[in-house]
């Protein structure tokens, strides 16, 4: 094989590697903040054409200019065709057939039938070479092709964790629709580049494709014009598909979309110049051995790089090993003279016995002499004298035999170039596969498939078929006795559209096969298509469908559930499948993980022998993400308000038949339910019907395989409320006899469920959730007798769980309330001499991990709250904290609401700790007592009045320094009389921090008795004034304001995490009741006052606050009266 031939051969490898991961990105990725996809397949091939097009003008241009003035001629006149346009317009018509057929093959074949035909295009460009062209080819070449085809054929059909193509079980339709697509694309195929050889010819030197003697540019020039000229009809279709303009607004609009397009175009243009360039130096059928070989080897590559090379398997490495012999035979060159040489010595004698019609001994040797002179007598015959030739070279020495003197030299000369250039070369990769199965009888292979796996034991059996199932399903199939010939699931045209929403890997598939086995009515996706699963499931692509529609959404944290069609808003009822997380996390961190399928899809019954997962740092990080993805689906979907069917996959394979009935009734109406001998043949065990091979394991299989301690840390923390909520922990109690204990400290109510409570005297109304314990709504009356909301917050309660910029609205804020770094047991203001064993450290959620706000990642603002106690004027909530963000030992917590008569709202607090550990709490609300009823609504023209002449110097992150500050009257800090917020603002400037202008700061109250009111803050606007009364030492006033001057770095860095007015930047809705949501909560706009100790006392003991608590008392107790006014 010639140097030039092995650089053609490794260009169109990159250059179409490169374009199928570019093409397969574009047409199945999505681009933009609503993840859209890329439609118009007809405005790609034109920008692929176009882009063409425009190379070979420039490289004409260019070698025009290269040349000698004299030389040179018109630039117009160097782009006239050097062929009959007929020529280019049939090459361009041919390769626009192979290509539509191709797409129309893929739409009913699998990916894997598809690669399986394009390694054996050497066949068709043979037979096409031959029948249309009278293109000879030599034996050497027939014998290749049919070697390499062989080889891909066997190791194609090879399984390599997804069924082979030979026992695809698609649809009788499918298969023959798909078959004859696939034979029109090779026909085509292999007439595009045949007839590019014969309408162009061959160049003379390969390592020039644009010389003047080259086809390249002309080629690329006109058969990417008609080309173009036949896209644009393809785009006329696409626009009046409605495809075409939403693909043109997504190309304009998206820079990465733009990247894509532009890197597709340039590396379709490079592989069409390698293309064409090896066509005209080396011919279509060597063009067509290169593409085999990439399409082959580019097969085995991905094998190698996304799984174990020893998956492969016996039989696939006997693929390989033929593959590899076949491209010796095709590459053996050095055997064409001695083929040249018997084909003239054979053209002379029969061409002799074609004359004479008798062929004497004597003649006999004078025509082998001869033919040893002219070897080339078999091309240059005259047509009226050559004997009529096989189209497939046949060798045939049997007359040399029988009359040559020389024939038994000739036989040992033709048997031994037999056995070497074609016996050999065939049978060594048997050999191979032999000695290597001898010396590895079993090949250690890391990846467990399920196929490979025993299959789990059948509990029953009922007139002679497995029944998969209990003793009900059994008593169902004897009483029935069903003959099950199930026909292929048809639409259902119902307008009621059913959401099946899980989280990935909970046993949507399994759930899917079961309905559509017993209803007969095809599922389907929304919001993208599986191709993988559309094989099984025939609707799957139907995205207006509306019989059960599968949706993960949401699976990111990050999602505007209005923006898109997989989420509730866009169905009319749903079924909730969920799955105890443990196995459902597991099962995705394999899918995640293990290698992909040859083909690129995800291979669903494959895993890794993992053990201890999540006990290095990167797993942490993985599988936390996977659990907050599982919470935010559950919560999302468990708090919606549309008609709801929940099941838990557990149930449904447990007790099949009572959870199918169940589901089935929900999902149809009455007049439509199948009978009783069709859901029976839904329990006959049918693995021709199944999506993938699948181990179908009993709960909790996977947990032994996990790190114990992380494992219990998820479902204390982020997985609580729905592990509890869906009883896994009784589960588990009764599968494996484990007991996390999780679920005393469950909430006994819906987390996001309204509670409200009024005064006797309706002057006070307030609403709560047991989500952190929080207030949602406070209506208190105005100067004019109408209530109005004067608390920031959401309407969608779900909101306090997703926001991820969630400001702690109106929650109990705890553990530890406030600021800290770290503390040690017993308290001292200097942690490094403190002994390590006394040193906590709490969960970092504040300048880049400097400190901990309000008791850490999740505190006690985003725990949910048991409801304990309810009146029509009292809610008592409770919570058991146990030792989390990294807080010693046990905490159990009531806060106790009351409402009274003459607009007083109490909050009460008690705790009881287990052992010693700090503990400081307090409430997060946001004051707006205006109820942004007035434009512009802002905090500055409230008056404040604070009975304390003392606070707490801290630093630039807000950290107290251990200096106590009297107040000067006058200073900034002075609120001793009622003042208006916004009045010494110019002279705040690094109170509430580095660069800050406002409030962030703790006052020390003077002592004081319960009675007395500490804190006053009215409205002139809406004349409501509130007066708070407390037993607590201090308080944290936040109101805090941005300077124009502050860089955007420092910004980012100090302020976005102080969760104050001054950080709200319009980005959240304000509630309906507050001009909301067109509405936002803008800076200066509010204030918080929170009634706590001293924050950070837990590391300042000089102080003489106690905030050390435990089971040697005391407890720990707050309390707070807020009494709402009118003036």
């Amino acid at each position: 094989m010639s140097l030039s031939l092995l650089v053609h051969g490794a260009g169109l490898v990159v250059a179409y590697s490169g374009y199928g991961l570019l093409q397969e990105r574009i047409i199945k990725g999505t681009y933009g903040s609503h993840a859209e996809h890329f439609e118009s397949t007809s405005l790609l091939v034109l920008c692929n054409r176009v882009f063409a097009m425009a190379l070979a003008v420039v490289i004409l241009a260019w070698r025009n200019w290269r040349q000698q003035p004299s030389d040179r001629q018109s630039w117009l006149r160097s782009l006239r065709p050097t062929s009959p346009l007929q020529h280019f317009a049939l090459v361009a018509l041919y390769n626009f057939l192979a290509t539509s057929c191709q797409y129309q093959a893929l739409a009913h074949v699998s990916f894997t039938t598809a690669s399986l035909a394009k390694t054996t295009k050497m066949v068709p460009v043979l037979l096409v070479g031959y029948f249309c062209y009278n293109k000879k080819s030599s034996t050497r070449e027939w014998v290749a092709a049919a070697v390499i085809g062989l080889g891909c054929f066997t190791y194609l059909t090879t399984p390599h964790g997804t069924p082979s193509p030979l026992d695809d079980d698609d649809a009788f339709y499918d298969t023959v629709v798909g078959g004859f697509f696939l034979a029109c694309y090779l026909f085509f195929d292999g007439l595009t580049s045949t007839s590019q050889e014969k309408f162009f010819g061959k160049s003379s030197s390969s390592t020039d494709p644009f010389g003047p003697e080259s086809s390249v540019l002309p080629q690329m020039l006109f058969v990417n014009l008609f080309a173009s000229i036949i896209a644009l009809g393809g785009i006329a279709i696409d626009a009046y598909n409605g495809t075409f303009v939403p693909s043109v607004a997504l190309l304009l609009e998206n820079r990465q979309l733009q990247l894509d397009v532009l890197g597709l175009s340039a590396t379709a243009a490079v592989g069409l110049v390698i293309l064409l360039n090896t066509i005209s130096s080396f011919g279509a059928l060597t063009s067509a051995f290169l593409m085999t070989v990439r399409q082959f080897f580019s097969i085995l590559l991905n094998a190698g790089i996304f799984r174990h090379v020893s998956a492969v398997g016996l039989s696939g490495w006997l693929g390989v090993g033929w593959v590899a012999s076949g491209v010796y035979i095709k590459t053996a060159s050095s055997w064409d003279e001695q083929d040249q040489q018997d084909a003239a010595k054979s053209s002379y004698v029969y061409q002799e016995v074609y004359d004479n019609e008798a062929l004497l001994p004597d003649k006999l040797e004078t025509a082998s002499g001869r033919a040893s002179m002219d070897t080339s007598y078999t091309r240059n015959s005259s047509p009226d004298r050559s004997p009529p030739l096989s189209p497939l070279p046949v060798y045939s020495p049997l007359p040399t035999i029988l009359q040559s003197r020389q024939s038994i030299s000739t036989f040992t000369s033709d048997l031994r170039r037999f056995v070497f250039l074609y016996g050999v070369p065939f049978v060594t990769p048997l050999i191979f596969v032999a000695g290597l199965r001898m010396l590895m009888p079993e090949i250690g292979v890391e990846i467990v498939r399920i196929e490979d796996q025993p299959p789990p034991e059948t509990k029953y059996q009922s007139n002679g078929v497995n029944i998969e199932g209990g003793s009900w399903e059994k008593q169902l199939h004897d009483a029935t006795f069903p003959q099950c010939n199930l026909t292929m699931p048809v639409r259902w045209e119902g307008s009621r559209r059913t959401a099946l929403a899980s989280n990935p890997r909970s046993g949507n598939t399994f759930t899917r096969e079961l309905i559509e086995r017993s209803s007969n009515y095809q599922t389907s996706t929304v919001g993208y298509c599986d191709q993988a699963l559309a094989h099984t499931f025939h609707g799957e692509c139907d995205q207006e469908a509306n019989f059960l529609v599968k949706t993960h959404y949401p699976d990111h944290l990050d999602l505007d559930d209005k923006t898109y069609v997989s989420s509730q808003h866009h169905f009319d009822q749903v079924v909730h499948l969920v799955r105890n997380p443990i196995d459902s996390m597991l099962s995705g961190w394999h899918m995640a993980h293990v290698p992909k399928n040859a083909d690129g899809t995800l291979d669903h019954s494959a895993r890794l022998d993992v053990k201890n997962l999540g006990s290095t740092p990167s797993q942490q990080e993985d599988l936390m993400k996977r659990a907050q993805i599982w919470a935010h689906h559950d919560q999302y979907w468990g708090s919606t308000h549309l008609p709801t069917h929940l099941i838990r996959y557990e149930d449904l394979m447990n007790s099949r038949l009572t959870s199918l009935l169940s589901l089935l009734s929900f999902l149809l109406p009455p007049d439509e339910l199948p009978s009783l001998q069709q859901v029976a043949c839904a329990m006959e065990q049918d693995e021709s019907r199944e999506a993938y091979k699948s181990r179908k394991a009993p709960e909790f299989a996977s947990w032994n395989d996990w790190d114990s301690e992380y494992r219990n840390k998820l479902i204390r923390g982020v997985l609580k409320e729905g592990w509890c909520r869906h009883g896994y922990d009784v589960l588990l109690r009764n599968k494996l006899g484990r007991d996390t204990g999780v679920d005393d400290n469950a909430s006994n109510v819906n987390v996001f469920e309204p509670w409200t409570i009024s005064a006797p005297d309706d002057s006070i109304r307030a609403t709560f959730i047991a989500l952190g314990a929080t207030l949602q709504s406070l209506y208190v009356k105005d100067r004019d007798g109408n209530m109005i909301d004067v608390t920031l917050g959401y309407d969608d309660p779900l909101q306090y769980a997703l926001d991820e910029h969630y400001p702690y609205f109106g929650a109990i804020v705890g553990r530890y309330a406030n600021r800290i770094p770290s503390f040690a047991i017993p308290p001292t203001r200097n942690l490094a001499e403190a002994s390590p064993p006394t040193v906590s450290h709490t969960t970092a959620n504040e300048h880049g991990g400097a400190n901990t706000l309000h008791g850490g990642k999740v505190g006690w603002s985003r725990a949910g709250w048991q409801l304990v106690e309810q009146t029509s004027s009292q809610l008592v909530f409770g919570l058991k904290d146990e030792g989390t963000e990294g807080f010693p030992g046990t905490v159990d917590t009531e806060v106790t609401y009351t409402v009274a008569s003459g607009g007083v709202w109490t909050i009460e607090m008690s705790s009881q700790a287990s052992e010693p550990t700090p503990i400081m709490l307090s409430h997060h609300s946001y004051w707006n007592l205006d109820g942004y009823k007035k434009k512009d609504t802002t905090i500055l023209d409230h008056t404040l009045k604070i009975t304390g002449d003392r606070y707490l110097e801290t630093d630039g992150i807000l950290i107290p320094t251990g200096e106590i500050t009297t107040i000067k009257k006058g200073d900034p800090m002075d609120f001793s009389a009622a003042k208006v917020i916004g009045e010494d603002l110019d002279g705040t400037l690094g109170l509430c921090g580095i660069d800050c202008i406002g409030y962030d700061n703790c006052w020390i109250y003077d002592k004081h008795s319960k009675d007395e009111v500490v804190m006053e803050l009215a409205s002139q606007a809406s004349g409501i004034k509130l007066s708070v009364r407390t037993d607590q030492p201090a308080a944290q006033v936040t109101s805090f304001f941005l300077p124009l001057f502050v860089g955007l770095e420092e910004l980012k860095t100090v302020h976005t995490q102080m969760y104050a007015c001054g950080g709200m930047a319009g980005d959240i809705p304000r509630k309906t009741s507050q001009g909301g949501p067109s509405g936002t909560y803008d800076k200066f706009s509010c204030v918080v006052l929170e009634q706590q100790g001293y924050i950070d006392g837990i590391n300042h003991p000089e102080w003489g606050e106690t905030q050390v608590y435990g089971p040697e008392g005391p407890n720990y107790s707050w309390w707070s009266e807020y009494t709402f006014s009118r003036f």
